[in-house]
């Protein structure tokens, strides 16, 4: 969801984002591995299980200013993932000559 509002001095756009996942590859908790130069020799390395479905909400803004700056912010996270949090923080700008 976003609308865009045009001021005297450019344009602002509040945003918001939320999007339902299912993950429906197969469930793998691990994988095994082994070194080019000692085949023979294995490890395992242990995977969370993360779940099949979660959910992610984002919320940001962007401004352009003048056609020759543009700003943008934007928060993220994802929602019941079993075992793992996941924030991202993202700020940008664009600055034209």
């Amino acid at each position: 969801f976003s609308n865009r509002f045009e001021r005297s001095w450019g344009a602002i756009t509040p945003f918001a984002r939320v999007q339902a996942t299912s993950e429906f590859g197969d469930e793998t908790l691990g994988f095994t591995g082994a070194w080019s130069a000692a085949p023979a020799t294995t490890f395992t390395v242990a995977l969370p299980n993360l779940g099949h479905t979660w959910g992610t909400a984002a919320l940001g803004i962007s401004a352009s200013v003048d056609d020759s700056l543009n700003v943008y912010a934007r928060y993220q996270t994802d929602i019941s993932r079993e075992g793992q949090t996941v924030d991202q923080v993202s700020i940008a700008a664009r600055v034209g000559f």
